[in-house]
Formats: C-alpha cells, sequence, structure tokens
C-alpha cells in the first residue's frame, strides 16, 4: 500500500511540475511576442516620422523586411493590431484617384492567416494583394475599394460587410464565406471559388469572368445579376458564355501603319517590315530578311489569362491558322502561369 500511494503523489507531483513548467514557457512566449510587437511599433514609428517613405527610397523596403520578420513570430491577435498599426500610418491604405501606388507598402507573402477582424466600418482602400489570409475573418466591417488580387484566402469570412469596388482578382477563394455581404462590382476574375457560401449576398454588377465556381452556393438571381460570366465555371459544372476570338493582333484597330504593328516583336539583326494591303476587318503585313546568312523571326505573346479554367478543366480548344507564302513556318509554344511570372520558359507543348 505504501508503494503504491508513493507512486501516485510521485505522479501527482511531476503532473504538477509539468504544468507550471507549461505555464512559465507560454508566460515566456506571451512576452517574447509582447516585445517583438512593440519594438517594431516603436522603431516603424521613429521611421515615419523621421523619414518620408516614397517609393523611391529605401524605406519601404525596409519597413516591408521588419514586418515579413516580425509577423512571422507573432500571434493572430497581435499580427490583427500590426495590420492595424499599418493601415492607421497609411502604408497600407490604396486611393484609386492617383495615378500611381505612393506609400503603398507591399506585403506579398505575408502571413496573415487566422486574423479575426470585427465590426470595422472604416477599413477602405485596404490593400493587401498577394498574401496569405487563410482562415481568417472580417465579420460587419467596410473594405469598400480594397485589393486582395493574387492573395490566399481559403476558408476565410466575409460575413455581413460591404465590400463595393474590391478586387479579387486571381485570388484562391475556396470556402470562402460571403454570407449576406455587398459585393457590388466586386472583381472575382480568375478567382477560384469552389465551394465558397454566397447566400444572400448582394452581386450586382459583379465580375466572375474565368471564375471557377464550382460547388459554389449561390442562386440563378446571384448569377444573373453579374456583369461578367465570361468562361467561368458555373456552381454545377457547366460553363456560362464562352468567349472566342482571335487572341493574335495583325492590325486590327491598332491601325495599319509602314511598320510592324506593336504586338510583333522581331528576332533577327536585319529585318524590314511593310505594309501589304489592307481588308476591311485586319492589316496584312510582310517581313523581308535582309540578311543570307542569319535566320529571322517574328514573336508575338498572347495572354490566356481569361481562360485557365477552361484550361484547366481539360475543355479548351483553339484553333491556328495563318496564310504564308515564301520559305516560313509558324510554331506554337505554350508557357506554364507559374513558369511566366517566375521569368521561366517552360515549354509545356508546341506544334
Amino acid at each position: 500500500m505504501i508503494g503504491v500511494l508513493t507512486v501516485v503523489i510521485t505522479l501527482q507531483q511531476q503532473s504538477a511540475v509539468d504544468r507550471q513548467r507549461q505555464e512559465e514557457q507560454q508566460q515566456a512566449d506571451t512576452l517574447q511576442k509582447e516585445r517583438i510587437f512593440t519594438s517594431y511599433v516603436d522603431d516603424i514609428s521613429k521611421l515615419l516620422l523621421t523619414k518620408e517613405v516614397t517609393t523611391d527610397n529605401k524605406a519601404l523596403l525596409y519597413i516591408r523586411t521588419k514586418t515579413l520578420s516580425s509577423l512571422r513570430k507573432l500571434d493572430p491577435e497581435r499580427k490583427k493590431h500590426l495590420l492595424f498599426f499599418l493601415y492607421e500610418s497609411q502604408l497600407l491604405q490604396y486611393d484609386k484617384t492617383k495615378k500611381h501606388s505612393r506609400s503603398i507598402l507591399n506585403l506579398a507573402g505575408a502571413d496573415l492567416n487566422y486574423i479575426y477582424v470585427t465590426k470595422l466600418k472604416n477599413f477602405n482602400n485596404l490593400s493587401l494583394p498577394g498574401v496569405d489570409l487563410n482562415h481568417a475573418g472580417y465579420i460587419n466591417c467596410h473594405l469598400q475599394n480594397s485589393r486582395f488580387a493574387d492573395s490566399t484566402m481559403n476558408n476565410i469570412k466575409f460575413i455581413n460587410s460591404f465590400l463595393l469596388g474590391t478586387r479579387f482578382s486571381r485570388c484562391s477563394l475556396e470556402r470562402a464565406d460571403f454570407r449576406n455581404t455587398t459585393l457590388t462590382q466586386v472583381s472575382f476574375k480568375s478567382a477560384q471559388l469552389r465551394h465558397a457560401d454566397f447566400t444572400l449576398a448582394w452581386t450586382k454588377g459583379a465580375d466572375f469572368t474565368n471564375a471557377d465556381l464550382y460547388g459554389a452556393l449561390m442562386i440563378e438571381p446571384q448569377l444573373y445579376a453579374a456583369a461578367s460570366l465570361d468562361n467561368a465555371r458555373l456552381p454545377n459544372g457547366t460553363f456560362a458564355k464562352i468567349r472566342e476570338e482571335n487572341l493574335i493582333a495583325n492590325g486590327a484597330n491598332l491601325g495599319c501603319q509602314t511598320k510592324l504593328p506593336s504586338p510583333w516583336i522581331m528576332e533577327g539583326d536585319v529585318i524590314m517590315a511593310f505594309r501589304h494591303y489592307r481588308s476591311p476587318s485586319n492589316c496584312y503585313f510582310g517581313i523581308a530578311n535582309l540578311s543570307v546568312l542569319n535566320r529571322s523571326s517574328i514573336v508575338q505573346s498572347v495572354s490566356l489569362d481569361n481562360y485557365t479554367v477552361l484550361i484547366d478543366s481539360g475543355k479548351a480548344e483553339y484553333n491556328f491558322s495563318s496564310l504564308f507564302s515564301g520559305n516560313t513556318h509558324a510554331r506554337i509554344v505554350f508557357f506554364s502561369s507559374s513558369a511566366v511570372r517566375a521569368g521561366k520558359q517552360v515549354i509545356l507543348e508546341w506544334n
């Protein structure tokens, strides 16, 4: 009996020691996070008081580096207050009346996951393109004319909020919650919205061009109210209107000139371009290689950004036709969007 009691008491004492150690570690972590946050605010505040922050100096780069480093060490609650600090310092406010993005801090790649913002009536013109906002929330907030383009925002909540004119172009918004939210004139171009919830959302004038809405909770009046559904995949898996157009610019609406139309780029040392003849719908031109030693070519890049959902679904078809004379040939090279952004030329297919 004595041996059993000794074991029980020993285990209880060890458990108490472990709990105390965990509490002390949590307190130390909390103090460390608070020191990081306080040091960050003090440092950036002094910088903003002593320097004019513009895109032409090193101040914004320093703030970006300091911000990204601090965010990686903070908990969601302090991340939220850091975001408030930058917004109130006008470093994250986009003024669409300006012709430039002066004094806007670039936080692309920032870890803002799990932050939760509620009842902010003036969070308009927020500029957070290219950030991570997964499992985050903006509840009862005003985010009019804000910019989140190219951000990853899966499982985010925008409930009972006002998002007039906000841009979510190319965002990943899978399982996003837009219940009872005003989405008037919002851009969802090329956004991933699979299984998003639009219950009671106001979608008048929203742009869903090339958006993937598969499995989304939407009703027909919300789809009809949208400004565009071109090339979009609908909640039932079918596609809306497919935009069929000639993607190669040969001079139509550009004006026929004696020079090569601007979308074309010459690759060769000695090439002469000349206008051949004009048709009502296009401008025909010719090129002449003035060198007998080197081959010459002309190249045009065509963006398929508005067809990515159709391509990824394996249902895209294209037709290429041309009229050539002389010793010429054509080649089509496809590049992945990730390769283009990285500056790499990865050939997917060529004919």
